[in-house]
């Protein structure tokens, strides 16, 4: 949504309701790096895992000077006290990378797959790309993933 934030709840297993309970989220993946802090202060649990795209979208009180962006490594540390196991990625980068920076939400998918927390194999996802993105664009889309993993592969052996 331009000019707004988004969060959507997923939510794989055994499912009582729509919505992740506040402070039951396992995972929070942030397409932009504030937006992840908003939505982590209220739902990531103790020991979740938090992967935030590095390059930020600041909102238009900061873009007028009304407020101050907090530097990622702020709000990576903010995360970090809240129980959270923060892994940050240039997903924008790797997007352009594969191909566009219309892939960044599938870097970041990448990302989310390799940390471990779904419970099928990578070519559940792989098939479920290909059976949902246009013939044109899989390749980039792929590629994304695939970058996506190993950027979070490599930022978790750093950490």
């Amino acid at each position: 949504m331009r000019g707004g934030a988004v969060a959507s709840h997923v939510r794989i297993g055994d499912v009582h309701g729509p919505l992740v309970g506040k402070g039951q989220a396992d995972m929070i993946l942030a397409l932009e790096p504030l937006e992840g802090l908003r939505i982590g202060v209220e739902y990531i649990k103790s020991g979740g895992v938090a992967i935030l795209n590095s390059d930020p979208f600041p909102p238009v009180d900061v873009k007028i000077g009304a407020a101050r962006y907090p530097a990622v490594a702020e709000i990576a540390e903010a995360l970090k006290e809240l129980g959270g196991v923060v892994t940050v990625i240039d997903a924008t980068k790797l997007a352009l990378q594969a191909g566009t920076a219309k892939a960044m939400n599938v870097v970041m998918l990448g990302a989310a797959f390799a940390s471990g927390l779904f419970p099928f194999g990578e070519q559940t996802m792989i098939e479920a790309i290909r059976e949902r993105v246009p013939q044109k664009f899989l390749d980039v889309n792929l590629k994304a993933f695939g970058l996506g993993k190993e950027a979070y592969q490599a930022a978790r052996r750093r950490n």
